[in-house]
């Protein structure tokens, strides 16, 4: 299944476009401006550890290389070559932001955890670790994602 139309990749998007959409708000002012556009990339693989200070909780970190890269702006998303993606300096500091934007997503294989990291300036960045529920558009059993509670989830 192509990611245009893929239900899983569509809700992703979404999270994305509120990402976005926030810091475009916040960028507005003496804080700004906002970043030109972000650079999103899917990424190959996922390590999982038990949290250093909860041992209770895990944490996840996101492998590289990226397997997919996006463009995403005020046009909405457009796929990129790597070149494209390489070639840009992406921690260029304007006020709270950087130039471009990074948001970095993984999906397990099975399709049911999907993590996303974005960082849009030096403090202005989180991390989150969903459970995928469900599958498809519609009807009783509609996919959505829901916070994984076992996870550590950070912000700065």
């Amino acid at each position: 299944m192509k990611w245009e139309t893929d239900w899983l990749y569509q809700t992703i998007l979404r999270e994305i476009e509120n990402i976005w959409k926030r810091a475009q708000k916040d960028g507005i002012g003496p804080q700004g401006p906002a970043p030109d556009y972000l650079l999103v990339s899917q990424l190959a693989g996922l390590t999982i550890s038990k949290d250093e200070r909860n041992p209770s909780r895990l944490s996840a970190f996101m492998v590289a290389p990226a397997i997919k890269q996006w463009v995403f702006d005020e046009s909405g998303i457009r796929p990129i070559t790597e070149s494209e993606a390489q070639s840009e300096n992406n921690y260029l500091r304007r006020g709270m932001f950087y130039q471009v934007g990074t948001v970095d997503f993984y999906i397990s294989p099975e399709r049911k955890l999907v993590v996303l990291r974005f960082q849009v300036g030096p403090l202005y960045a989180a991390q989150r670790v969903f459970k995928v529920r469900g599958q498809g558009k519609r009807g009783e059993n509609r996919g959505r994602l829901e916070m994984h509670t076992n996870f550590v989830w950070w912000i700065s």
